[in-house]
């Protein structure tokens, strides 16, 4: 069976990636060969290697560069947290809290 045969008795996929924060999703549909795993789907997106501190995830879930894929996956280049989203979290209600007014209430003291 040569190449060509392979693609299209192969699997379709969907490549996103943010570059940038506040950047819109780059989206693109890939068609790899039956039995293509993650790094076969990153080297068709044109990407040589992973970058540093970056991960890649099937439908949201982290996942390694073995990692069979199946027909309709979807696969994710996530790049590195610049914040620890539960520590931002806890500033943020500090934030509110200390900003709000206090509340008028219908009961007397």
């Amino acid at each position: 069976m040569d190449r060509a045969e392979a693609l299209q008795d192969g699997l379709r996929i969907e490549w996103v990636c943010s570059p940038a924060p506040g950047a819109p999703l780059l989206r693109m549909g890939l068609q790899l060969s039956k039995g293509a795993c993650v790094a076969d789907a990153l080297r068709a997106a044109g990407r040589g290697s992973l970058p540093e501190g970056w991960a890649l995830a099937v439908w949201g879930r982290k996942t390694s560069l073995l990692e069979p894929l199946r027909e309709g996956d979807r696969v994710e280049l996530l790049r590195p947290l610049r914040a620890d989203p539960m520590e931002t979290r806890r500033r943020r209600q500090a934030h509110q809290a200390a900003m709000a007014r206090p509340r008028k209430t219908r009961h007397r003291p």
